[in-house]
């Protein structure tokens, strides 16, 4: 990992220089009580832990790997504990994607698989319903791929619902189409929610 102080400032300038060019990377190599106190210095109130639930998960069960949601409690106990905010989200769950966007002409595969996805969420949502309402926020999916509204909305909508009724009282984040465009913001079905955050991403 970087040193204290330049990490500070690369952080307060939102870039990270590695190999003296100008690149993105994180500036972390482990997720600990260092990485949390550096962030609390540079001004974050809050911080961002992508999960790929999907992996080594079990899909006859449905159920999310025990140590990898042993892990990620104590990441957001850590966090917590620091005074910032977290987010936790499905990330890159290119499994699903990938057979919503081949749906048409074989749609077995993504009726399994979405089957799956609602089924991990049901239990991440309900593990992680008993850190507070005012630190934790669920993000549905991580820039979604899928080919067509209409696919992304049926995902975003199936995994809310199941979200809401394991954890009522939690924020709920949601990202719009190709990758999480703002612009995009139109095309989504959103909930009568007043407890919901849209999520975009600058590519342009």
């Amino acid at each position: 990992c970087l040193e204290k102080n330049k990490l500070l400032e690369d952080l307060k300038t939102s870039r990270e220089k590695l190999n003296n060019s100008t690149v993105f990377c994180y500036p972390f190599y482990e997720y600990n009580n260092y990485s949390i106190e550096v962030l609390k210095e540079a001004g974050f109130n809050s911080v961002r832990i992508p999960v790929r639930w999907q992996h080594n998960s079990d899909p006859v069960n449905h159920t999310v790997n025990p140590e990898r949601l042993a892990g990620v409690k104590e990441d957001i106990q850590l966090a917590i504990d620091a005074g910032l905010a977290v987010i936790v989200n499905f990330h890159h769950y290119k499994e699903l994607m990938v057979t919503a966007n081949n749906s048409e002409t074989d749609p077995a595969p993504y009726e399994a698989e979405k089957v799956h996805f609602f089924a991990l969420w049901g239990q991440v949502a309900e593990e992680l319903n008993s850190f507070p309402d005012s630190m934790l926020v669920l993000e549905i999916l991580n820039e979604p791929e899928m080919k067509s509204p209409d696919l992304l909305n049926e995902v975003t909508m199936g995994a809310y619902e199941i979200i809401r009724k394991k954890a009522p009282t939690k924020t709920i984040m949601i990202e719009s189409y190709h990758a999480g465009k703002f612009a995009d913001l139109d095309v989504l079905k959103l909930p009568e929610d007043g407890n919901i955050i849209f999520s975009g991403h600058y590519y342009e």
